[in-house]
């Protein structure tokens, strides 16, 4: 009888970070400066699932998840085709991380390289094609890929979609402090700005926040430039609600991509179209 459960996404990033720790550990990475990863979870909109760094090098990874020898991953072929051109305009490495899931009885610890999802019994088993290598395939050459080969210490910048990578992850955790809980964010999409949705905490709506980088400090800004960038964009569709907030960002030290942590600084815009009824 042929088993019939939701793919445990979890599962497989987890299995996919577990395997990638394990590497880095075995080949003395995991100095900050080194290697990090740079997205762990995935968005509502994304190019691909998960990102880490080795030195100056960036690697995009998009899981193929294969049961039975068969790809079980919705539009896969498209999604490696935007992955590719994704890579090909921001300096990345575009990876295929091959995942085997198999069903088996849940017992004991996870076992390395593997995770067991959906609760106690029947569950879903990931394990990486190998376990002996990186199990990183080239999107493009499909030839396998050691992060030791290519990366080197020289300096190299940021490409756009690093910075509203790390922009949105700083704005998701500034709004959720300051404003409500994150309901839905998207990644960065190419020739526009990325988007979060949030529920106001006092007034119990859903609000957009528009997240901008802004290329000098904050408190450099014109009244002009800040004008600039606070331009209403097409993507909005404030179903929700039509007030929101504009999430300025400046990075500083983004020529280096080996930086392990950032500094920032950051302005919020709020943006209120229609007064709220009081919410007790």
């Amino acid at each position: 009888m042929e088993v019939q459960m939701a793919l445990d996404i979890a599962g497989a990033y987890n299995a996919t970070g577990i395997h990638l720790t394990e590497c880095a550990k075995k080949n003395n990475f995991l100095l900050p400066k080194d290697f990090s990863f740079r997205k762990t979870r995935p968005a509502d909109i994304s190019y691909f699932d998960m990102a880490i760094r080795y030195k100056n090098r960036f690697y995009a990874i998009l899981l193929d998840i294969c049961h039975n020898n068969s790809s079980i991953v919705p539009d896969l072929a498209e999604r490696k085709e935007r992955l590719i051109k994704l890579c090909q305009a921001n300096n990345l490495v575009p990876c295929i991380f091959p995942l085997d899931m198999s069903f088996g009885k849940q017992s004991g610890p996870h076992g390395y390289g593997t995770y067991f999802g959906g609760g106690y019994g029947i569950s879903q088993i990931f394990t990486p094609h190998s376990k002996e290598s990186w199990n990183l395939i080239h999107a493009v050459t499909n030839e396998p890929i050691d992060p030791k080969e290519g990366a080197t210490d020289e300096l190299t910048p940021m490409s756009e979609y690093e910075k509203y990578n790390f922009a949105t992850d700083v704005a998701k955790k500034i709004i959720a402090e300051k404003y409500g809980e994150i309901v839905e964010w998207n990644d960065v999409l190419p020739g526009n700005a990325p988007q979060l949705t949030y529920k106001n905490k006092k007034h119990n709506v859903e609000e957009w926040c528009c997240v901008r980088v802004v290329d000098k400090p904050i408190k450099e800004l014109t009244e002009s430039e800040r004008e600039h960038a606070t331009r209403a964009t097409h993507l909005f569709n404030p179903i929700f609600s039509k007030n929101g907030v504009y999430f300025l960002i400046y990075i500083d030290h983004s020529e280096d991509r080996t930086a392990p942590g950032y500094h920032y600084s950051y302005e919020i815009k709020e943006v209120f179209h229609t007064p709220y009824e009081i919410i007790d």
